[in-house]
């Protein structure tokens, strides 16, 4: 798993999001020993709780209380990674980077762009399994 960069501006942000899958279906059931139902159950508990997370991190972000904020996109960051939404958890890894440098300037852009990954985690999920 690639770390994302400490100083990314956005445009590096969202050009290298292009080359990223949003979602690694093959990956998620490869790692659950090729049992699709288990891989669509594991989706649909990612979708039922990472929107608390998201909210979180929201609430954290117009607070700018960085620690949080750091806390929440690890979790997101992590989260994604097991369930193969690759491109939100990139985004995760950048506002998690900007949060721990306390980079307002670097975090403020990225956050609709989370927003915007994770609604295509969403579609993409979904039919992937329809």
């Amino acid at each position: 798993m690639q770390e994302a960069p400490h100083h990314a501006s956005h445009r590096e942000e969202n050009g290298s999001l292009a080359a990223i899958p949003i979602f690694d279906k093959a990956t998620l059931v490869s790692r659950l020993m090729d049992d699709e139902e288990f891989a669509q159950k594991a989706v649909e508990v990612f979708l039922e709780t990472i929107p608390t997370v998201i909210r979180d991190l929201r609430h954290s972000a117009e607070d700018l209380n960085f620690p949080e904020l750091q806390r929440h996109a690890h979790s997101i960051k992590g989260a994604s990674a097991n369930i193969g939404a690759e491109r939100l958890r990139e985004v995760a890894a950048h506002i998690e980077s900007a949060a721990r440098n306390g980079n307002t300037e670097e975090l403020l852009p990225l956050l609709p762009g989370l927003e915007r990954e994770m609604g295509a985690f969403l579609s993409e999920a979904r039919n992937s399994f329809a």
